[in-house]
């Protein structure tokens, strides 16, 4: 059995490093409004009013082309 060690730095594909942190940042991005309020004021702030706000459009936006997928 071989030992775990570290991947040397010449070892690593940089392109690799660079898309896995770009994955990391959406998921994270896609992620922040579930950290911020409740399911029922995510979807429903804008009808609640009466009205479209800058907001909403943008919300509504990420949640067809995005987190539909």
């Amino acid at each position: 059995m071989t030992a775990i060690t570290a991947v040397k730095l010449n070892n690593r594909i940089h392109a690799m490093d660079v898309m896995r942190g770009f994955a990391v940042l959406g998921i994270l991005l896609m992620n922040i409004p579930a950290f911020s309020a409740h399911e029922f004021f995510l979807y429903w702030h804008d009808a609640l009013k009466g009205e479209t706000t800058t907001n909403g459009v943008i919300y509504n936006t990420i949640m067809i082309l995005f987190d539909g997928k």
